[in-house]
């Protein structure tokens, strides 16, 4: 009886692997093991520069003076971020405050000021804001590489003072 169990056994194994080597095997596809979604916050410094033209065609004038400055600047950004995939979907805003001034001193004759006369000037980027979106595709074997494509809308603010 021993002997009649293990030989079906045996016949019930090797026709159970026979079977199965003949189907089709098909590997599946990893997903990425990194998660690119969520939130994150950050901040920036660094070094910001600038050029500031003033220009003035009144009364057969020519003149452009172009004043160049430098100065430290720091902020902050925050977004959001879903991958589908190995596509990457976000926005994110930040913003941007500057120091620092540029003079433009004693300019030539110019007309914003007075006709024929002169006068002194200075400008500061104040401020520098942006809102925008992206788009990326996490590669690589553990999708932790992201080269992204991102584009959006910024607006900064300038102050200016003349006197003559």
């Amino acid at each position: 009886m021993r002997r009649i169990v293990l030989a079906a056994a045996a016949v019930a194994l090797s026709s159970t692997f026979a079977s199965a080597a003949d189907l089709p095997v098909k590997a599946p596809v990893p997903a990425p093991l990194y998660n690119w979604s969520g939130f994150y916050v950050g901040g920036d410094a660094g070094w910001q520069g600038s050029t500031i033209g003033l220009s003035s065609l009144l009364a057969g004038a020519s003149l452009t003076y172009d004043p160049h400055h430098t100065s430290f600047a720091g902020g902050g950004f925050a977004g959001y971020q879903r991958q589908f995939g190995q596509f990457v979907l976000g926005i994110e805003g930040g913003y941007t405050a500057a120091t620092g001034s540029a003079s433009l001193g004693a300019t030539p004759a110019v007309f914003i000021f007075f006709p024929g006369g002169t006068g002194t000037a200075s400008a500061k980027l104040k401020d520098i804001w942006n809102v925008g979106g992206r788009v990326g595709y996490a590669i690589g074997p553990t999708g932790k590489w992201l080269p992204y494509l991102t584009g959006g809308y910024a607006s900064g603010r300038f102050e200016f003072d003349a006197a003559d």
